[in-house]
């Protein structure tokens, strides 16, 4: 993002930049192994994962290898990974496989951010063995977790850059990141708005605007952990009206990137990469156990324009990158 969105070529066909790529990977690795909750006194205790333990995969070890096959939700892909987990993993020693995929995933991440710095060096082998642990664990995590999916988008972003080619990045990659956050935001906007029922607001604006009025976050936040953002919140009926808008705002915005024109909406998006990182840190700080931080890494580091298009225009040949031009891209989206 170079400077501000005002300033900020309307193009949004960029490509990322070697240095975010890095970035994502040394977040997402750190974010993995280290993790803030709410102790005793609603007071942040950090907990640390070591290297070969990562708390995705831990947590996917602990409930998938032992949960009853009937309690877990197989719909979809979960289902297809769920299958080749039990004919890959022995169930003698699932945990311990489970973990050793999570310890081959990290080391894939690590060395899939110095595959994005020295892309001729490393090559492309890391980010896809990174992108595929992510993907196996986080779907085993998401089998066991009901409508937790905040692994979800960081393995999927994962998964477009090692489609991409770091040695000669292309708009596409970042597009995906891009699309898959805009789509996410722009399902829970429906939800909300529909009461969980896609036709429901047809039938019924008044419950279609329930979510509006604050009703269901004062439901969510008496269920939460005691914290100075959710007392607030809880003490003042026309914040959290304002704060159940403003939701609805900033999950709106991810309709409204799905239909804008590629060529004119950079702005919007670099102005939403902030308010959906901002959002969910404030959810993590009102309601602890909503923690959506993986994905916030993905809108600062992926989604976000850092590159500038040459000339303003489209995603083909150079690109000059925000942080210090004169590094050429690769080849047309």
């Amino acid at each position: 993002m170079q400077g501000s969105a005002k300033g900020l070529a309307p193009s949004d066909e960029r490509p990322v930049p070697p240095w975010a790529r890095a970035a994502f990977y040394v977040a997402l690795l750190l974010l993995m192994h280290t993790e803030f909750s709410f102790g005793r006194g609603a007071k942040f205790v950090p907990v640390v994962w070591p290297f070969h333990e990562s708390e995705l995969a831990l947590s996917a070890a602990l409930h998938w290898c032992h949960a009853p096959r009937a309690m877990l939700r197989l719909d979809g892909a979960l289902g297809v990974a769920d299958r080749l987990a039990r004919a890959l993993l022995p169930r003698a020693a699932c945990g311990a496989a489970v973990r050793g995929v999570g310890a081959a995933t990290s080391a894939a991440l690590l060395l899939a951010a110095a595959a994005s710095v020295a892309p001729h060096r490393l090559g492309r082998l890391a980010p896809a063995v990174g992108a595929a642990g992510l993907l196996f664990l986080e779907a085993l995590f998401e089998s066991t977790h009901g409508s937790n999916h905040r692994w979800l988008l960081p393995s999927l972003a994962a998964a477009a850059l090692a489609a991409d080619d770091p040695a000669a990045p292309t708009a596409g990659a970042r597009e995906l990141c891009v699309v898959a956050a805009a789509a996410v935001f722009a399902a829970a906007a429906l939800a909300k708005l529909s009461g969980g029922y896609a036709a429901s607001w047809l039938v019924s604006p008044a419950a279609a605007l329930r979510w509006a009025r604050g009703h269901t976050l004062d439901w969510a936040l008496r269920r939460g952990v005691s914290t100075p953002a959710q007392r607030l919140l809880l003490a003042s009926e026309p914040l959290r009206r304002a704060a159940a808008v403003a939701t609805l705002a900033i999950e709106l915005g991810g309709a409204a990137v799905l239909v804008a024109p590629r060529a004119r909406r950079a702005p919007l998006v670099a102005a939403l990469c902030v308010g959906w990182a901002g959002f969910h840190v404030g959810v993590a700080a009102a309601m602890p156990a909503v923690r959506y931080m993986p994905s916030v890494i993905v809108y600062l580091t992926l989604c976000a324009p850092w590159a500038q298009p040459r000339g303003g225009g489209g995603g083909g040949g150079g690109v000059r990158w925000a942080a210090g031009g004169g590094r050429r891209g690769g080849e047309d989206a």
